[in-house]
């Protein structure tokens, strides 16, 4: 199989259909279906179940978008290396907004220590996002604010973390040093946006305290949650790592009672990935000893 026949298939799965796949590259339909044809023969497999004239990615057309994703990024590494002999070493690491906001700044000042011919491309999205671009080969390894259980990946928890209330000074909750799930009680919650972690675990314990409560702010970044929560919009849960010295004179911070708030911060990465020395470093640094793969090179 050719890089072609992997670019091909690349785009029909990221496109949905042959056409717009088509469409994308500049080149026919028949063209497309030919190649997965033959990818599809080449494999003895069925790489899409087709449905009512629509495309579903099969369990073997799972694995080969992984591995295609591979192929065709490590041509484009080697295509830059060969034209730029002085290009660095990359490693891709992905955070959740809680990891790369309070402790990936330290881990990375630790790695460059280590390793200062990496360079790291950090990518900072929520749990579910994260989850994509490692399945789809967009990123190396991650470091997330939770357990994700999937076969494709490993995942391996490395620090503890716990949630905390925290509201503005004057809240009729601020003068408590701990306080339980029913004190939360029709308060206004500023949270997270849908696929994080910090609002899933938020949700699954208010749900099963049949604690009701009203969502007041939606935001997708800590420092907006913060400012709300300072302005007096409502009170927010979030990991105890995101606040500082600094927010702390501002806002009181309190210790919710009960085992259910407290989670640990994991590394992830797929089973198939090839471990490399840069690799393993960081997840070293972060607490997970691992060899690198016998077959994975350092520049």
């Amino acid at each position: 199989m050719t890089l072609r026949h992997y670019t091909i298939f690349i785009s029909v799965v990221e496109n949905k259909t042959m056409k717009a796949a088509a469409e994308k590259l500049f080149i026919t339909q028949p063209t497309i279906s030919q190649a997965i044809k033959e990818l599809e023969q080449h494999y003895n497999t069925i790489l899409f179940d087709r449905l009512s004239k629509k495309l579903f990615l099969a369990e073997a057309g799972q694995q080969l978008y992984f591995y295609s994703k591979q192929v065709v990024s490590m041509s484009k590494e080697t295509e830059e290396r060969m034209f730029n002999s002085s290009m660095r070493n990359k490693l891709r690491i992905g955070a959740t907004m809680t990891a790369g906001s309070s402790i990936l700044i330290d881990i990375l000042r630790k790695l460059n220590s280590k390793c200062p011919r990496v360079e790291p491309e950090v990518f900072v999205f929520n749990t579910s996002i994260i989850e994509e671009k490692l399945l789809c080969s967009e990123i190396d390894v991650a470091l997330i604010d939770s357990a994700l259980v999937n076969p494709h990946i490993i995942c391996q928890s490395v620090m503890e973390d716990r949630l905390v209330l925290v509201c503005k000074k004057g809240h009729r909750l601020s003068s408590q040093t701990s306080i339980h799930i029913e004190d939360l009680n029709n308060e206004f919650l500023i949270l997270r946006e849908n696929g994080s972690a910090t609002r899933k675990q938020f949700e699954v314990n208010m749900a099963a305290a049949n604690v009701p409560y009203m969502l007041s702010w939606t935001s997708n970044t800590i420092l907006g949650i913060l400012k709300a929560v300072s302005a007096g919009y409502g009170i927010t849960v979030i990991s105890e790592k995101l606040i500082d010295a600094e927010w702390k004179e501002k806002l009181s911070v309190i210790r919710l009672e009960g085992d259910n708030w407290s989670r640990d911060f994991s590394i992830i990465y797929h089973k198939n990935k090839k471990i490399t020395n840069y690799m393993a470093t960081f997840m070293q640094i972060c607490g997970y000893n691992i060899t690198p793969s016998s077959s994975s090179t350092v520049f």
